[in-house]
């Protein structure tokens, strides 16, 4: 009944969108934005490469949502976070800088062990971003930003089973140009961003961009009596761009970004039952009584080499990528206090001590063909590498039991694959396309677990052990889609998809035969129909998908004990759990009502349930349970000003982004269920008319709501009396930001 009623809403709110042009008055012949993610109204159309060829977003058929650089700036859009509360579907759990869990139609991932894999992969200027920590920390200077739902297993390939980002840098090119912007906010907010470009001579072009942010930590360590989570960031880029020929044009890039986190204070939450016999947390979620202080120390830097050769015909790529990175964190993963008593200390602690070094190899080569005739083709071969050496000390102390083992990580990952897709358009209206990839993965695993500290205990291992793996998966994951241009600026289409993650190892397994038992890549297929429709002089843009997905050899984190009855040995492994399916209905509206006023309204609804579930001993049968990070709907809305008086604009948006309840990890603890919570975000600014400068005022989450990012339970608690660990939402913020550009 609930199912029944989530839909009828979804198709009421879809409704009341259409409606909405028969009470605007509209001016013919105004060209607006077509993108959703738009803000203001516009001339033109944003251009996506999602399918590695420049089309019209209104033109792609396939769920994409886009950003224009314009609009991140005018949205204050600074992270892959803040991306997600504007995306359909798109949820991002948030433990840290470096831990971030994306998940886009409800499949996600959260493992970071070195032999495992994320489901939603992050492309910069198409070079693959595997590692969770890898994750740019900051967006500037970027053209635009694609987010791409639904498996994308045929042009982007492993591992993007439930979707794809893709962040597209400016490039360097035309006249001399300059821009920058400073922006100081509460809690000593500092952040300064600016970038420029020069032509070099008449054939070689050459930008340069920058970011440097500081501010204060929400975070308070009542242990140490000291604010925490302080953070800083510096990272550049400098790209040249080369065209000595008209066929021929290279672009080599090269990026560099450390931040800090001075501090990681995590905060217990609690259910009421819990609370009941005594146990008492504290009531401000940002106040923790942690055992350590904590850190994380982060370094990624990379380069590309991009060389596009006109054939006639067709275009030839030769992508080259290498990316590096270097992370090391030690956090409290529990967030309880040991307390020391006349007779001895008493509690539980958990804490973690990690340290990642990632080295990854990429080369792609693709023809793309040229022209608009009935056929057009894209067709490649690619390679990547991938070595990560990743090192856990995990420390636990239960009373006066202290165990401390080391988990030493090695994994080498070999991928190879070869994709097409082709597009014919059978008649004028109608077009077929039909692409696929065929991938081989291939890993060498190695896990040394030693007691360097000689502990009597090593838990949550059995004991210490040396064991390697290696194993190799293949996939073809085809797609096939039919689209008809129904009317101009309507477009239909149904298609099926198909994506797969691949397989892995645990890296923190208890027991030598464990770490070499490989578990299986996970595979999803999506069916989905789409209509992506413009009305009334493009003043009304919407677009609709409905999808269905069936999802295969779930890799579900299970927590077990290694010790039957003894919390302190609890590990969490990764196991293929079964299946689930995933059904949804996604809209994203704008609406021009005159040439200073637009609307956005996004809507999403996902259902999701685990169909099967195969529990190994001690872990709760989850069948029936929705998935990580789903939450059945969510809303965005905002309304847009750009009013011009006199020599000046006066802009502003007032957003509103809700979802509903969602739970941290398919279970049935109860302390690991999100309640359903919205956010009130305000900009307004003001500029000369075609202004070289503008200034700003903004305040996010001004209701200064209370929310998780992320949740993980805590073992000493069980049934309804639990707890779990969790890191708290950003509370309100408020700022000011000043732009120039030449």
């Amino acid at each position: 009944m609930k199912t029944i009623t989530q839909l009828r809403a979804g198709i009421a709110l879809a409704a009341l969108v259409t409606a909405l042009p028969v009470f605007a008055q509209t001016t013919p012949g105004q060209d607006v934005p077509t993108s959703p993610a738009a803000e203001i109204p516009v001339a033109g159309d944003i251009i996506v490469t999602a399918q590695r060829r420049s089309e019209s977003l209104q033109s792609v058929p396939a769920a994409i949502t886009a950003f224009s650089g314009e609009a991140l700036a005018r949205q204050g859009l600074n992270s892959v976070s803040d991306i997600a509360t504007r995306t359909p579907s798109f949820v991002i759990g948030q433990q840290g800088p470096a831990s971030s869990d994306l998940s886009i139609r409800g499949i996600g991932s959260s493992d970071r062990d070195a032999g495992s894999e994320r489901s939603v992969i992050v492309f910069q200027d198409e070079i693959y971003t595997g590692r969770a920590g890898g994750i740019p920390a900051d967006l500037f200077d970027l053209e635009r930003v694609e987010v791409l739902r639904g498996p994308q297993g045929t042009l982007y390939g492993k591992n993007a089973v439930g979707g794809a980002v893709n962040l597209i840098t400016r490039k360097p090119g035309g006249a001399a140009n300059v821009n920058g912007e400073v922006s100081v906010g509460d809690y000593g907010l500092f952040q300064v961003r600016a970038a420029a470009g020069v032509p070099l001579s008449s054939t070689l072009d050459a930008r340069i961009a920058f970011s440097s942010k500081r501010q204060n930590g929400f975070y308070r360590n009542t242990l140490f009596n000291a604010r925490s989570d302080d953070y800083n960031l510096n990272a550049g880029r400098a790209q040249l761009r080369w065209r000595p020929s008209d066929p021929l044009d290279v672009l080599l890039s090269g990026d560099y970004a450390h931040d800090d986190v001075d501090g990681i204070t995590t905060y217990v939450t609690a259910t009421p039952a819990l609370l009941a016999t005594g146990f008492n947390p504290g009531s401000n979620p940002f106040v923790g009584s942690n055992n350590i202080f904590g850190f994380t120390h982060r370094t990624s830097a990379g380069t590309s080499l991009r060389a596009d050769y006109d054939i006639g015909f067709a275009t030839i790529t030769s992508l080259t990528g290498y990316r590096n990175l270097k992370l090391r964190e030690n956090r409290d993963l529990a967030g309880d206090p040991l307390v020391v008593t006349p007779t001895g200390t008493v509690g539980f602690a958990s804490n973690q001590l990690m340290t990642e070094q990632s080295e990854s190899f990429s080369q792609e080569l693709r023809l793309t063909s040229k022209g608009s005739g009935p056929f057009t083709y894209v067709g490649g071969l690619y390679f990547q590498t991938e070595k990560t050496h990743r090192i856990e000390e995990r420390q636990r102390q239960l009373n006066a039991a202290i165990s401390r083992p080391r988990f030493d990580q090695e994994n080498l990952t070999h991928s190879y694959a070869a994709f097409g897709q082709v597009s014919w358009r059978v008649a004028q209206p109608v077009k077929l396309t039909l692409g696929g990839r065929y991938t081989i993965d291939s890993k060498n695993f190695g896990l040394v677990v030693t007691n360097p500290f000689g502990y009597v205990s090593v838990s949550p291992a059995s004991a210490v052990f040396s064991a390697t793996g290696n194993d190799e998966w293949r996939a073809f994951t085809p797609k096939a889609v039919i689209d008809v241009d129904f009317a101009r600026d309507i477009l239909g289409y149904l298609s099926v998809s198909r994506g797969f993650k691949s397989g892995g190892y645990q890296g923190l397994a208890a027991t030598a035969a464990a770490a070499r038992t490989s578990f299986n890549p996970e595979v999803a297929t999506s069916y989905e129909a789409g209509l992506k429709t413009r009305f009334f002089d493009r003043r009304v843009t919407i677009n609709v998908a409905a999808y269905y997905t069936d999802f295969k050899d779930l890799q579900f984190r299970q927590r077990i004990l290694t010790v039957p009855g003894d919390q302190s040995s609890a590990i969490v492994v990764v196991a293929n759990a079964g299946k689930a399916r995933i059904k949804g209905v996604e809209v994203e509206s704008t609406f021009v009502a005159t040439n200073w006023l637009s609307f956005n309204l996004n809507y999403s609804y996902i259902d999701s349930k685990i169909t099967q579930f195969n529990a190994t001993t001690g872990v709760t049968d989850v069948t029936g349970f929705r998935l990580a990070r789903a939450p059945q709907s969510t809303v965005t809305a905002a309304v847009n000003l750009d009013i011009p008086v006199g020599d000046y604009r006066l802009g502003g948006r007032v957003g509103y982004d809700h979802r509903s309840s969602f739970w941290f990890e398919p279970s049935a603890d109860p302390a690991l269920l999100q309640p359903g919570y919205g956010l009130f975000d305000a900009r307004v600014s003001v500029a000369p008319q075609g202004g070289r400068w503008s200034l700003e005022a903004w305040m996010r989450n001004i209701g200064n709501t209370y929310y998780r990012t992320f949740a993980q339970s805590i073992g000493f608690a069980t049934g309804t009396t639990s707890a779990a660990t969790t890191r708290t939402g950003d509370p309100r913020t408020f700022g000011f930001t000043a732009r120039v550009k030449y």
